[in-house]
């Protein structure tokens, strides 16, 4: 059903928010790790001194190289080392973060133009022998307005209706289908077109054609 397709998709797009966030506190946590390293990386190369308000224990310039001792040449470039994986890691999972985010983006405008997708889908069919007929327009507007989960409003699909939107390349219309909904979600759709062809009491040669075409792309093997 297309109803408990969409709730799994809810459900899904809800563990896809809840991982954005646990891979943004990485990337905060591996920025911040990485200020402290850089932190620690000019103390060390500022020989560790110790400031206080009347005193300054030890230190000289990160440019005094001859000033270096051993222990602070060794904890500069631990330090350093350190800053340079930490940095890396944290440009790598922001730069992950991002691409979940356009993906997520991605989806969801796909998800959005699902009713028209499949409002053009279904005129498609219902013209395939001809003219649509009332038996058939009932049909499209009682599975758009009632059986759909993002149920159209009844004047956008007046609007759709007066703009004469109808899937010039039926294929194409059920291949973007097939690349938003889930295999429950498309194999409803695959229902509501043979529905519809059938709404006039007989389905046609060319309709039958069509059907069979839809199938292999909304059919869990066409979508691989």
């Amino acid at each position: 059903m297309l109803r408990k397709g969409n709730s799994l998709q809810s459900h899904g797009e809800a563990s896809v928010s809840a991982f954005h966030g646990l891979l943004r506190s990485e990337v905060l946590r591996a920025a911040g790790s990485c200020l402290v390293a850089c932190v620690f990386t000019f103390w060390a190369a500022c020989g560790f001194p110790l400031r206080g308000r009347r005193f300054v224990v030890g230190g000289h310039s990160p440019l005094q190289f001859d000033q270096y001792s051993t222990f602070d040449a060794s904890a500069a470039a631990v330090g350093l080392l350190v800053t340079v994986v930490l940095g890396c890691r944290a440009w790598r999972l922001f730069w992950q973060l991002r691409g979940l985010r356009g993906s997520q983006g991605r989806h969801f405008f796909a998800r959005a133009v699902v009713p028209r997708t499949v409002y053009g889908l279904l005129l498609a069919v219902a013209s395939r022998d001809g003219e649509v007929g009332v038996l058939e327009r009932d049909v499209v507007r009682r599975l758009l307005t009632r059986e759909l989960p993002e149920r159209v409003l009844p004047q956008d699909l007046d609007n759709w209706v007066a703009r004469g939107w109808v899937a010039r390349d039926p294929l194409a219309a059920a291949r973007s289908l097939a690349s938003a909904l889930t295999p429950e979600e498309c194999a409803t759709v695959m229902r509501w077109c043979r529905e519809l062809a059938a709404a006039d009491g007989r389905v046609g040669a060319e309709e039958s054609e069509l059907l069979r075409s839809l199938a292999t792309v909304l059919s869990p093997r066409g979508r691989r």
